[in-house]
């Protein structure tokens, strides 16, 4: 039966029904499809496994015609006598249907309106159609010519009740099933030329309501947030689910990189229970000063031992565990091996870019020699005597004259760094201060601090620079060459302290420019992870950016673990 309703204020509400008749099985379900002003598609599925499509009118006109009623609302148009096409969906009924209309380009020419209806049944098998529409002015048509059907058998362990699509071209088309397992199914549709479209499961969660019969969902935006795909799954009762379309997207992204930036902020390191500096206590924003050595040596030893210690003692979260087993241990498959590439070393698949100095990654054997500190570890203790010197000569002023008095540089202070324990064995004067074995003056961690000029920690600091860039350089022409894909994964960057946040969006733009001009195929993603900032704001001429941006709202750990779990599915 087909009805239209009209309603307006101070006027009584007005309805019409119509009824399209076939000698087909009973109904069990029908999604509607606004194909264009004038032209609706309704997708009917049958007790027998059927999937008929109706060609509907799209509009309506108004008449007075009607004796007693002030008007009246008559579908425009010739009401059909048939469906436009039947196809077989599945072996028996046709329980729940979905249809969307995507318009894709094809290159040249016009874009085509490509029908997609997905469907489930008591085959347990989700039935997967695309055909081509042509809609005109005065109505619509349905071309059949090319339509194909793709069933995917064994989608779930129990007759299919609830089926639902959403998503766009520019979000990716998400599938949502539910059947009498109790189980809400999550599938990716693959579109590609040709109305080729196939299913990808990615993952599914329990629920508990029992003797489901239907799904739904929306896509809400929430304030600040990306959208989220509210699903309701109902049978004895209902319940809602929450899911971040932008973790779909981004596992796909990981599952087909090839190679993988990861840049890091404070973000990743509070998330273990370490603080960051805009919630450090006062005394040390006073004391990250090398000055500070030289006037108050015991105090500034005293809180960089307890800050060394603590970074030592407390254990990484398991979001680092996630990040070794991408990496180190295979689970990211299309991560390329280790490709000779001259110089001082091989391209490794993966680089860490980092802003933390709590060194957690040092503690991971596959990001050995693949690390990007540009703050320094302060895990790492080292002679202290240079630091009055700045590009050679003497740093000005009188601390610094009485400190670069007693300048006895030996031959390894330069090269010699020791780990901090809880002995502090580097050496101790008869002061109490940690000195260097070498020199004897006293010592300072690995950690590049304002108004640094101390060559030793700046040279190891430019070191690992100049490794890191020599890697994002080949991986660079990788990609815009010889179409591989790059991932660039930020966690935890926020704009207080920007610059491993704005290396992540010029690593993106570079790639992107040199993509534009290239026809290599390959591509270039970031993922930006943050609660409060994960949106990109590239500016001109770099707004391009944006659309290869996938902004996870989110903190560093739970949104890794979230990503790894899609990944198992």
């Amino acid at each position: 039966h087909l009805f239209t309703i009209g309603e307006s204020l101070d006027q009584p509400c007005a309805t019409v029904s119509h009824m399209l008749s076939t000698d087909s099985r009973p109904v069990l379900c029908i999604d509607i499809v606004r194909v264009s002003r004038h032209c609706l598609m309704a997708c009917v599925g049958d007790t027998s496994g059927k999937i008929s499509l109706w060609n509907l009118p799209g509009a309506t006109s108004v008449t007075n015609s009607v004796p007693g009623r002030d008007y009246v609302e008559q579908l425009c148009g010739p009401l059909p006598t048939s469906p436009v096409h039947i196809f077989n969906a599945h072996q028996c009924g046709t329980n729940c249907i979905s249809a969307t209309l995507m318009i894709r380009s094809p290159g040249k020419g016009e874009a085509q309106h490509v029908l997609t209806i997905c469907s489930g049944g008591d085959d347990q098998a989700i039935s997967l159609w695309s055909g081509t529409i042509e809609a005109t002015a005065s109505g619509g048509e349905f071309c059949s010519t090319e339509h194909k059907v793709v069933r995917t058998n064994q989608a779930s362990s129990s007759a299919l009740k609830g089926i639902k699509l959403v998503g766009s071209e520019s979000s990716g088309y998400r599938l949502y099933t539910a059947g009498h397992d109790q189980r809400v199914a999550l599938w990716g549709l693959k579109v590609s030329a040709g109305n080729q479209s196939g299913l990808e499961y990615l993952s599914s969660v329990p629920v508990d309501v029992s003797d489901i019969n239907c799904l739904d969902v929306i896509s809400t935006d929430e304030r600040n947030r990306s959208a989220l795909d509210k699903v309701i799954v109902c049978g004895e009762g209902a319940e809602l689910l929450s899911v971040d379309p932008c973790l779909l997207r981004a596992a796909g992204a990981l599952r087909a990189a090839n190679y993988l930036l990861i840049a890091v902020g404070a973000g990743m390191s509070a998330d273990s229970g370490l603080a960051t500096y805009e919630n450090m206590p006062e005394e040390y924003r006073e004391l990250c000063n090398p000055l500070m050595l030289a006037q108050e040596t015991e105090r500034f030893q005293s809180l960089w031992k307890n800050f060394s210690l603590l970074y030592k003692n407390v254990r990484p979260h398991s979001g680092y565990d996630v990040l070794d087993r991408w990496c180190g241990k295979g689970k990211l498959r299309n991560l390329v091996g280790k490709v000779k590439g001259g110089a001082e070393m091989d391209t490794s698949s993966h680089w860490i870019y980092s802003s933390n100095v709590d060194g957690h990654f040092g503690r991971f054997e596959s990001f050995d020699g693949c690390v990007c500190e540009i703050h320094g570890r302060a895990l790492e203790w080292r002679c202290a005597d240079k630091i009055g010197q700045d590009q050679g000569s003497n740093r000005s002023g009188r601390k610094w004259d009485q400190w670069n008095k007693e300048r006895c540089t030996q031959d390894g202070c330069a090269s010699t760094v020791f780990y901090i324990d809880d002995s502090m064995n580097g050496g101790d004067s008869s002061a109490g201060f940690t000195i260097c074995k070498h020199c004897t003056r006293p010592s300072r961690p690995n950690v590049l601090m304002f108004h640094d000029t101390d060559e030793n920690v700046l040279r190891d600091i430019a070191h690992q620079r100049h490794r890191y860039q020599a890697w994002e350089a080949r991986v660079e022409a990788d990609v815009v060459k010889n179409g591989r894909k790059l991932v660039i994964l930020e966690l935890g960057c926020g704009k207080n302290v920007p610059a491993v946040r704005d290396e992540s969006e010029e690593v993106l733009n570079d790639c992107l420019s040199g993509l534009a001009e290239s026809q290599s195929g390959g591509t270039a993603t970031l993922i930006r992870i943050n609660p409060n900032d994960a949106e990109s704001a590239a500016p001109e001429p770099h707004s391009r950016g944006i659309a290869h941006t996938i902004s996870i709202y989110g903190k560093a750990e739970e949104s890794l673990n979230q990503i790894d779990a899609l990944l198992d599915g």
